[in-house]
């Protein structure tokens, strides 16, 4: 028998009204809604991924990841809809824009494997989910350093997300735990460098 295509369509809480309904090809291999925006992300059994835009029903991008040993079904999208995260088993993320597919950049400090991506609202960093003390790492996405380790308990971080605030990340662990840290603001990190020069001028 042919396997069925998957039919979607997503629910808009504030109005209580359905959006327009999708047939996903039956080569899916997995399809996620983006907490960052209006995006769903889908990823194809030949490593093609492709965003789309469910406010407006148009095709931001389509690739293909160049990463090996890809988990791309914890692929995330930045909230303006540019860039595009995924990270491996072998603890490197790929970053690339989402109209062209381009690599623009490459996430490289974990031992272990990476299973969640995020960005932050405001587009300017990074997260990834991996476990034990390298939990989540927070990085720079304009220049692609690495900027904060976060600690945890337990492997497998998931579902790793920033909260509107900007500043407080949640994570899952394999045991189903949920970790909450708060790294700190751009201001935050900005006085603190400030301290730190003045203590060498001294």
């Amino acid at each position: 028998a042919q396997p069925q295509a998957w039919q979607f369509q997503p629910w808009t809480f504030a109005t209580r009204t359905f959006g327009n309904s999708w047939t996903l090809p039956t080569d899916t291999v997995s399809y996620e809604l983006q907490f960052s925006g209006p995006f769903l992300m889908r990823q194809f059994s030949d490593r093609r991924c492709e965003v789309m835009n469910l406010a407006t029903g148009d095709r931001l991008g389509l690739w293909v990841w160049n990463l090996d040993r890809l988990n791309a079904i914890y692929a995330a999208v930045s909230p303006d809809g540019q860039l595009a995260v995924a990270g491996s088993e072998s603890g490197t993320a790929v970053v690339c824009e989402v109209a062209s597919g381009k690599e623009v950049g490459r996430l490289v400090g974990h031992l272990a494997g990476i299973h969640s991506t995020a960005f932050s609202p405001d587009n300017r960093r990074i997260i990834t989910g991996s476990g034990t003390l390298e939990s989540i790492k927070v990085w720079d996405a304009g220049t692609w350093q690495e900027l904060l380790t976060l600690p945890g308990k337990g492997a497998l971080f998931r579902g790793t997300r920033f909260l509107q605030d900007g500043t407080t990340l949640v994570s899952e662990n394999d045991a189903g735990i949920l970790h909450v840290w708060r790294a700190p603001a751009w201001k935050e990190i900005a006085m603190a460098e400030t301290f730190r020069e003045s203590d060498r001028i001294r």
